[in-house]
């Protein structure tokens, strides 16, 4: 399955002319299509309903539970079924009636909505889509379906928990096609939203500006664009002529511009979504409880077998860790197979053929705190951004000695020195030695000291004893 977010770097650059442009060029292929907005405010506007007007007669949308309790109903498009093949879904998840940021509109109806909720609605309605294409079409899975998940105002802005979106949808791991500005100030403007997708771990499919009439060439930003996110993992940027201006209607445009989107959704990676992994006929949680001998709390509850390959590009890499890796704690002729992580995020690692395990280790107590967690992501990204290494051989900086300082705080008297080390085996490599060296030097100095003092005893002794004697 196709499977993307289509993300704004702003409020108004066109995320919903994008995402309407996709679900027709989806059409246009005869591929089955989900369009699903998991936040919207503002009802009765709708974007999902827009999307299902663009979309041709016949088209749905049809908000989910939460979202209709805010007003709004269902929409069909009217006139004939042109473009919209089924299965085609559109829905909204969740919605609030107040024309504001998410967060305001919740605090201020009193619907207030979890992160997790919103991922676990979202991952829902991408599970659920598959069988419902099985069913229509015969075929045993949506290899070629297309799945669009479309935020809310800018990267950076708040979801209904107040949380930033660029952190709330990433346990969802899609590919991002980022909708930039091509307006004046829009090179900034998409830059700065592209970095801020990046440094969570979202991976960019695409830049798509939407050109301004009569300004697009002279500003340049397009090359811009292509300039910054050019190199060996270059970004596309996909550049769709300006829409006509509101209210004139848009049928014509999106069929002068159809050969754009149809560019774009190529450009959309195929992957397994983590729902299709879950129910997949094999899936790599079975084969670690393989690998690992069996776990009898698990017994019975794995439906996967063991045996089932891993997709091409899993292989591949496989292949390439028992001919290139040693790994710690197995045979380093006859390994235990190993398992491929594509994602970490709270206390799940998500495998390369959309399943999960359960870190119970913590990656060897390293995640305490688990992955992903926005506060310690972004104070890496800030000291990366600084430096992000140099020698501590003669050379000292401030989140050094800030730490040193806040562990002499926390520890009691006496324990007023810090030896930084990168690792457990390394602090006691470098522990045991210092203790052998604090044992030795006291044992030898309480040596040196009791025979200097009794060789002085014996000395005074003596002397008192020949005094006495004379």
């Amino acid at each position: 399955m196709r499977t993307v977010a289509v993300w704004g770097c702003g409020t108004g650059v066109g995320k919903t002319l994008l995402s309407a442009g996709l679900m027709r060029a989806a059409a246009a292929r005869s591929l089955p299509a989900l369009f699903i907005k998991p936040v919207q405010t503002g009802v009765p506007d709708s974007d999902g309903a827009t999307v299902a007007r663009l979309c041709g007669g016949g088209c749905r949308h049809e908000p989910a539970a939460h979202a209709a309790s805010a007003g709004l109903g269902i929409f069909t498009a009217p006139g004939e079924a042109k473009v919209t093949p089924p299965p085609t879904r559109v829905t909204t998840l969740f919605a609030w009636l107040a024309p504001v940021s998410p967060h305001l509109a919740a605090a201020r109806e009193g619907r207030g909505v979890e992160n997790a909720e919103i991922v676990r609605a979202t991952r829902a309605e991408m599970d659920a889509f598959g069988p419902l294409v099985a069913a229509a079409t015969g075929a045993e899975s949506p290899s070629e379906a297309l799945a669009i998940v479309e935020t809310a105002g800018g990267v950076a802005s708040p979801a209904p928990s107040g949380s930033l979106q660029c952190d709330v949808f990433a346990p969802l791991a899609l590919p991002a096609l980022l909708v930039g500005d091509a307006r004046l100030g829009g090179i900034s403007a998409t830059v700065c939203a592209a970095e801020a997708l990046r440094l969570r771990g979202h991976a960019l499919a695409g830049i798509v500006l939407f050109e301004v009439e009569g300004a697009s060439d002279e500003l340049g930003n397009a090359d811009a664009l292509r300039r910054h996110f050019g190199g060996a993992a270059s970004v596309p940027i996909f550049q769709v002529q300006a829409p006509p201006p509101m209210p004139e209607p848009l049928d014509e445009w999106l069929v002068r511009v159809a050969p754009a989107f149809e560019a774009i959704l190529e450009a959309i990676p195929l992957q397994q979504h983590a729902g299709a992994g879950r129910e997949s006929s094999a899936s790599h949680a079975s084969l670690a409880l393989a690998a690992a001998g069996g776990c009898p709390y698990l017994q019975g509850r794995a439906q996967t077998p063991a045996t089932a390959p891993a997709s091409p590009s899993a292989d591949s890499l496989l292949a390439d860790d028992m001919r290139l890796l040693w790994h710690p704690y197995t045979s380093a002729t006859h390994p235990t197979p190993c398992v491929p992580v594509a994602s970490a995020r709270g206390v799940s690692l998500t495998l390369a053929d959309g399943s999960t395990l359960l870190d119970g280790m913590s990656s060897w107590w390293a995640a305490i705190h688990g992955y992903g967690v926005p506060e310690i992501d972004a104070a890496a990204a800030r000291q990366i951004g600084k430096m992000g290494h140099v020698m501590f051989g003669g050379i000292t900086h401030e989140a050094a000695v800030g730490l040193a300082r806040r562990l002499v705080e926390l520890t009691p008297a006496g324990l007023d020195r810090v030896f930084l080390a990168d690792s457990g085996s390394v602090s006691v490599e470098v522990t045991a030695p210092l203790f052998m060296y604090m044992y030795m030097y006291t044992y030898i100095c309480m040596y040196i000291y009791t025979y200097i003092y009794i060789y002085i005893y014996i000395h005074i002794y003596v002397y008192i004893y020949i005094y006495i004697c004379l």
